[in-house]
């Protein structure tokens, strides 16, 4: 159910003894199911480390040069540094063997953990006669290091002609591709320096707009980080020869929808970017959440009583050894963490129907007493439910949604919900099955309304699912028009700014639970239309909102609607009668009587 191996890397000072090491593990995971591994033995040798770095590079005559990228094939354990100098020459005259080369001011790559590669670069005047540079080697673990070339040969070429329209060819390679890697191939209309990015569909699909955003992007990223499938990610290379590609794999999870774009910065320093953002999804493994319905005899909620319900959801992730953020209650929250669209209260039970009215009178006909006696006491309730949800594996080349199911209501499963709700609750009787995730779209699109302290969102979709709908917690600093709000627009009133990088939107999120506040509603055949009210509200001040449609799964749905946004204000407040103008208003009426009785 979760992943059977794992990998981790370990490192030492040079100060360390040439030996055998013992090296003892704890597994810490939140629960004694599991075992600590035993003693390794671990061998400290002299090895030396290889800091790859060309040798021979091109640049452009009164431009720059083709990024000269610099790795290692294993990671110092402080550091290592690497930078360019001039080659000077050994002989009385130290005859200079760059001339016409200028490395880049105060350029150093510092290989350590968490950065593994860097990139150093040059200039060349419009006249060069050296052909050559030489690689400095320092840091704290450089006597553990070598480097495989002391220089680095130079070309000094013509600059070329820029091209106008260049293709900005990229296209994902399916046959490299699984779900939890997804290959992009780009490529340059010319030497110089690539960038692929691959951005989740939630921060946009803007592309930046100059080399400077995209290499301040670009050192923003840390690659191999945990979670990195849902952040924006990129990839660098040096183009060295014409018609070279860029191939770039990223982590992803499966089915998961991306925007990727190419950039390029060729040596003479012409800046290129792709025209729109590429869309790619990353490969389906095949994987089905799974529902899990457990039933009992005595009353028990998933939100009034969502503290149990997480715990239960704690103890079936442990017992099907996945992690905590696999197993969901109805609203996708999981062991200690709650969803931000978890209802304050459990919605009201629907009323017993009233007797029916008295029509006698109004026919003439009388009716027989039996008749009245047909308004009938709903049926008392015997059973109670929660609904939990097992995602799939997002990282599994192939789901095997059959064993989840059969797992999820096994012996094993079924005691360790058993034990957090038998006690209180009774036994449970559990039944599973393969969610079958449908395409949703909007029939009618949301639209806001106000009213006394409070918004009405309203619309429909064209099959069932969850609709989510978020409110700003703190309302606009500028009012807006009355026009405006009557149209419900949603587009601005002033011409679009420049692309810029946006923070991720989900409706599902904490970050944003934490400035809207979020509603869910479900959807179901028969009763597509649903409506929300947004209560508290302050009096005439304008709030922005936000609504999706998504598949019926609480967490990661395979589909979604477009996010619809608007700002809508609340009603005006109703402005209570000023006392003392009608205080003043009384005694003019009362003055104007008085004289009218004098004078008649």
């Amino acid at each position: 159910m979760g992943s059977a191996n794992a990998c981790a890397d370990m490192g030492t000072a040079t100060t360390t003894q040439m030996s055998t090491h013992c090296v003892r593990w704890t597994v810490n995971n939140g629960t004694a199911a599991y075992t600590n591994l035993p003693v390794l033995h671990a061998t400290v040798n002299n090895n030396q480390g290889t800091v790859s770095v060309p040798d021979k590079v091109t640049c452009s005559l009164g431009g720059s040069s083709v990024p000269i990228i610099v790795t290692s094939d294993v990671v110092p354990f402080a550091d290592v540094k690497v930078s360019l100098a001039l080659s000077i020459g050994t002989d009385d005259k130290k005859t200079s063997a760059s001339v016409g080369i200028t490395p880049n001011a105060g350029e150093v790559v510092t290989l350590k953990i968490g950065s593994t590669s860097g990139v150093l670069g040059f200039k060349c005047a419009a006249t060069v006669t050296g052909n050559e540079l030489k690689y400095v080697l320092a840091g704290t673990d450089k006597a553990v290091f070598g480097l495989s070339s002391a220089t680095i040969a130079v070309t000094a070429a013509k600059a070329g002609t820029k091209p106008t329209a260049p293709a900005m060819k990229l296209t994902m390679v399916t046959a490299s591709s699984e779900a939890a890697k997804t290959v992009v191939e780009g490529e340059c209309p010319g030497l110089g320096a690539s960038w692929i990015s691959l951005t989740p569909v939630a921060f946009g699909d803007a592309v930046l707009a100059s080399a400077a955003d995209v290499r301040s992007a670009h050192l923003k990223f840390t690659a191999g980080q945990e979670g990195a499938y849902k952040n924006p990610q990129w990839c660098s290379a040096a183009v060295a020869a014409a018609g070279a590609k860029t191939t770039c794999s990223f982590a992803t999870a499966s089915g998961h929808k991306y925007s990727a774009a190419l950039y390029c910065e060729s040596i003479e320093g012409w800046f290129f970017a792709s025209a729109k953002a590429l869309n790619v999804t990353a490969l389906s493994n095949g994987g089905k959440p799974v529902g899990l319905t457990l039933t009992y005899k005595k009353a028990i909620s998933d939100i009034t009583n969502n503290d149990v319900v997480l715990k239960v959801c704690g103890k079936l992730a442990e017992a099907l050894a996945v992690p905590y953020s696999r197993v969901t209650d109805a609203y996708g929250g999981y062991f200690g963490v709650t969803s931000p669209s978890l209802p304050a209260a459990a919605p009201a039970k629907p009323a017993a129907p009233a007797p029916a009215a008295n029509a006698t009178n109004a026919t003439k006909t009388r009716m027989l007493n039996a008749t009245n006696a047909t308004a009938t006491k709903p049926a008392a309730q015997t059973e109670w439910t929660l609904n939990l949800f097992v995602q799939p594996d997002p990282f599994a080349k192939k789901a095997d949604n059959a064993a989840t199911v059969k797992a999820a209501t096994g012996t094993a499963a079924l005691a360790a919900v058993d034990g957090v709700t038998k006690a209180t609750y009774g036994a449970s009787t559990a039944k599973a099955a393969e969610v079958t995730e449908a395409a949703v779209k909007w029939v009618k699109k949301p639209t806001a309304t106000g009213g006394a302290k409070m918004l009405t969102i309203a619309g429909s979709t064209d099959v069932a699912g969850y609709v989510y709908c978020a409110v700003s917690k703190t309302p606009s600093r500028l009012r807006m028009l009355n026009a405006t709000n009557a149209s419900n627009a949603t587009a601005a009133a002033t011409p679009a700014a420049a692309p810029v990088a946006k923070e991720a939107v989900n409706l599902q999120s904490a970050s944003t639970a934490a400035k809207y506040t979020i509603q869910r509603f479900e959807t179901k055949t028969g009763t597509l239309a649903f409506s929300m009210k947004f209560s508290n509200l302050a009096d005439g001040k304008t709030y922005s909102w936000m609504c999706e449609a998504t598949s019926l799964s609480p967490a990661s749905p395979a589909f979604r609607t477009p996010m619809e946004k608007g700002s809508t204000a609340t009603a005006a407040a109703v402005e209570p009668a000023n006392g003392d103008s009608a205080l003043w208003s009384s005694l003019f009426a009362a003055i104007l009587m008085i004289a009218a009785v004098f004078f008649y």
